[in-house]
């Protein structure tokens, strides 16, 4: 009888235990996807197709009313954007030094090109090639280069590769004006050393968004802006602030689903305006069942956030808008696009 007693009690014991709690996965990492550059209406033109040998690399895309140009490392493409019909024209560097950057002078529309060495080259809208010699004291042994290149309508704004200071204020006829942000004491070798080895500036020359040109000091976080007899003074960093372009960590996006991609995050390389809004190409982001994406940084209130570009799996290496239109290149090929059909930032 008295295990017959205690056999209801358990049974109710039981009863009353609480349930256990529901397993929670958890939450993914959803980042914005979004194809800006290979919309429906967008031209896509292999650069092959325009006579361009595949073991060349484009470097940078440029963009006024009238073409979309293309930097090689040894090469200038022009693309008339008028038409249904692809007509390129060339102009092809027969040197040893290596193109590195380009800007389109607002005065006459001439291409300045920056070189591995110390010169600059300009290409005029008549497409005339020209050198300039550029030299300057207190720079590295030999031939010191330049890395970055912005043209206003008071002189050339170049950043050579190291030296003592970070940016030089240059004519059009290939004289140092002046210079600033100085890097700090450099101890010059005897013999050429490469420029990972030397302290080098942290200065790099961009547009803010007025299309006026500035100096932003990534590494203190401030920005510069330069009047027309080449003074810098500082200013309000606005969208620049807390953008980096060391990478910093790897992040995931949609985690644990078919479409999983990963990334570096904090890379931002070059800069861009999207109908009105700046923002950053950054590193490519792979996996999943997606191919490769294109990380975008978008700076705004607070952190920058990051999206994902999803251009039929190609990878976006830089992109030039106008109020009309835009232009992006990837390893293999130009996109010329309308802003008018292109979608937003997300």
């Amino acid at each position: 009888m008295r295990k017959l007693f205690l056999l209801p009690l358990l049974l109710l014991a039981a009863c009353a235990a609480p349930a256990p709690k529901p397993i929670t996965k958890p939450a993914v990492n959803r980042v914005p996807r979004v194809s800006l550059f290979c919309t429906p209406s967008a031209r896509q033109v292999r650069f092959d197709a325009m006579g361009i040998p595949s073991d060349e690399l484009p470097v940078s895309v440029a963009l006024d009313s009238k073409y979309a140009y293309v930097l090689f490392t040894s090469r200038l493409l022009r693309v008339p954007l008028e038409g249904t019909a692809v007509e390129p024209e060339m102009t092809i560097g027969r040197g040893n030094d290596l193109w590195v950057d380009m800007d389109l002078d607002p005065v006459d529309g001439s291409v300045w090109i920056a070189t591995d060495k110390s010169m600059l080259r300009r290409i005029t809208p008549g497409w005339e090639s020209q050198k300039l010699a550029v030299k300057a004291e207190g720079t590295t042994k030999g031939e010191t280069g330049f890395d970055n290149i912005r043209v206003d309508r008071d002189a050339i704004y170049a950043s050579p590769v190291c030296g003592k200071d970070g940016v030089w204020r240059i004519d059009r006829s290939g004289n140092v004006l002046s210079s600033a942000f100085p890097v700090g004491e450099i101890e010059i070798p005897d013999e050429p050393v490469s420029p990972a080895e030397l302290r080098c500036s942290k200065v790099r020359l961009e547009r803010d968004a007025h299309g006026g040109l500035v100096a932003w000091d990534y590494s203190r976080r401030k920005v510069y802006q330069v009047d027309e007899q080449g003074s810098w003074s500082e200013t309000d960093p606005g969208f620049f602030q807390g953008v980096s372009i060391h990478p910093s960590t790897a992040k995931g996006a949609d985690l644990g689903s078919e479409t999983e991609q990963w990334y570096v995050a904090g890379q931002a390389h070059s800069l861009f305006y999207w109908k009105g809004r700046p923002a950053f190409l950054g590193s490519h982001a792979s996996g999943g069942t997606l191919g490769t994406a294109t990380v975008l940084i978008l700076p705004g209130k607070g952190s920058p956030r990051d999206a994902l570009d999803q251009c039929e799996g190609k990878f976006i290496l830089s992109a030039a808008t106008t109020a009309e239109r835009y232009a992006a290149i990837t390893g293999e090929e130009l996109i010329l696009g309308e802003m008018a059909g292109a979608p937003n930032l997300p």
